[in-house]
Protein backbone atom coordinates (compact mmCIF):
# COMPACT_ATOMS: atom_id res chain seq x y z
CA UNK A 1 0.00 0.00 0.00
CA UNK A 2 1.27 3.15 -1.34
CA UNK A 3 1.59 6.32 1.17
CA UNK A 4 -1.10 8.60 0.08
CA UNK A 5 -3.49 5.33 0.09
CA UNK A 6 -2.25 4.75 4.12
CA UNK A 7 -3.19 8.68 4.80
CA UNK A 8 -6.37 8.67 3.07
CA UNK A 9 -7.17 5.73 5.11
CA UNK A 10 -6.26 6.94 8.50
CA UNK A 11 -8.08 9.83 7.79
CA UNK A 12 -11.08 8.10 6.52
CA UNK A 13 -10.61 6.40 10.01
CA UNK A 14 -10.15 9.30 12.09
CA UNK A 15 -13.67 11.20 10.78
CA UNK A 16 -15.40 7.77 11.07
CA UNK A 17 -14.44 7.58 14.38
CA UNK A 18 -15.55 11.52 15.24
CA UNK A 19 -18.92 10.55 13.75
CA UNK A 20 -19.61 7.58 15.78
CA UNK A 21 -18.57 9.32 19.13
CA UNK A 22 -20.29 12.63 17.95
CA UNK A 23 -23.37 10.14 17.87
CA UNK A 24 -23.21 8.34 21.44
CA UNK A 25 -22.87 11.86 22.83
CA UNK A 26 -26.16 13.09 20.96
CA UNK A 27 -27.60 10.06 21.89
CA UNK A 28 -27.15 10.95 25.90
CA UNK A 29 -30.80 10.93 27.81
CA UNK A 30 -32.41 14.24 27.58
CA UNK A 31 -34.99 16.30 29.45
CA UNK A 32 -36.27 19.58 29.94
CA UNK A 33 -36.27 22.06 33.12
CA UNK A 34 -38.60 25.18 33.39
CA UNK A 35 -38.90 27.24 35.81
CA UNK A 36 -39.77 30.85 37.03
CA UNK A 37 -38.60 33.65 39.09
CA UNK A 38 -40.34 35.72 41.55
CA UNK A 39 -39.72 38.67 44.07
CA UNK A 40 -42.38 39.85 46.54
CA UNK A 41 -43.36 42.38 43.24
CA UNK A 42 -44.14 39.56 40.94
CA UNK A 43 -42.45 37.83 38.02
CA UNK A 44 -38.80 38.79 37.79
CA UNK A 45 -38.18 39.84 34.34
CA UNK A 46 -34.88 40.17 32.45
CA UNK A 47 -32.48 38.38 34.69
CA UNK A 48 -29.86 36.23 34.17
CA UNK A 49 -30.37 32.21 34.42
CA UNK A 50 -27.41 29.65 33.91
CA UNK A 51 -27.83 26.18 34.21
CA UNK A 52 -24.53 23.19 35.17
CA UNK A 53 -25.12 19.70 35.09
CA UNK A 54 -24.29 18.29 38.38
CA UNK A 55 -22.81 15.06 36.29
CA UNK A 56 -21.24 16.32 33.28
CA UNK A 57 -20.02 19.38 31.52
CA UNK A 58 -23.20 20.87 30.54
CA UNK A 59 -24.16 24.34 31.09
CA UNK A 60 -26.78 26.85 29.62
CA UNK A 61 -27.84 30.18 30.09
CA UNK A 62 -31.44 31.51 29.36
CA UNK A 63 -33.14 34.99 29.94
CA UNK A 64 -36.46 35.21 32.17
CA UNK A 65 -39.44 36.91 30.23
CA UNK A 66 -41.36 39.01 30.92
CA UNK A 67 -43.41 36.77 32.77
CA UNK A 68 -40.50 35.50 34.97
CA UNK A 69 -39.89 32.01 33.00
CA UNK A 70 -37.16 30.20 31.70
CA UNK A 71 -37.00 27.13 29.89
CA UNK A 72 -34.16 24.75 28.89
CA UNK A 73 -34.99 22.36 26.80
CA UNK A 74 -31.96 20.10 25.61
CA UNK A 75 -31.00 19.17 29.75
CA UNK A 76 -28.84 16.15 30.18
CA UNK A 77 -30.52 13.48 32.56
CA UNK A 78 -29.30 14.02 35.78
CA UNK A 79 -28.96 16.63 38.87
CA UNK A 80 -28.83 20.19 37.89
CA UNK A 81 -28.44 23.17 39.35
CA UNK A 82 -30.10 27.06 38.52
CA UNK A 83 -28.56 30.01 39.21
CA UNK A 84 -30.31 33.09 38.93
CA UNK A 85 -28.68 36.90 38.49
CA UNK A 86 -29.32 40.62 38.05
CA UNK A 87 -28.09 43.25 36.06
CA UNK A 88 -24.98 43.46 37.85
CA UNK A 89 -24.13 39.59 38.14
CA UNK A 90 -25.08 39.52 41.77
CA UNK A 91 -26.64 36.27 42.17
CA UNK A 92 -30.20 36.69 43.20
CA UNK A 93 -31.28 32.80 44.07
CA UNK A 94 -30.65 29.61 43.22
CA UNK A 95 -32.02 26.19 43.19
CA UNK A 96 -31.85 22.59 41.86
CA UNK A 97 -33.67 19.43 40.45
CA UNK A 98 -33.36 16.30 38.54
CA UNK A 99 -33.73 15.27 35.59
CA UNK A 100 -34.91 11.74 36.28
CA UNK A 101 -35.26 10.29 32.49
CA UNK A 102 -35.42 10.44 28.90
CA UNK A 103 -38.29 13.38 28.09
CA UNK A 104 -38.50 14.26 31.56
CA UNK A 105 -39.63 18.04 32.33
CA UNK A 106 -39.43 19.34 35.83
CA UNK A 107 -40.55 22.84 37.08
CA UNK A 108 -38.41 25.37 39.48
CA UNK A 109 -40.17 27.78 41.06
CA UNK A 110 -37.37 30.59 41.92
CA UNK A 111 -38.46 33.57 44.94
CA UNK A 112 -35.81 35.91 45.32
CA UNK A 113 -35.84 36.76 49.41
Amino acid sequence: MNRHMARALLVFAVMASMAVIGRAQSAAPRGSVKGSVTDSGGPVAGSRVVIKSEASSYTATATTDQKGEFTFSDTPVGGVEVKVYDAQGNMLVSGKGNVRFEGDVITLALHVP
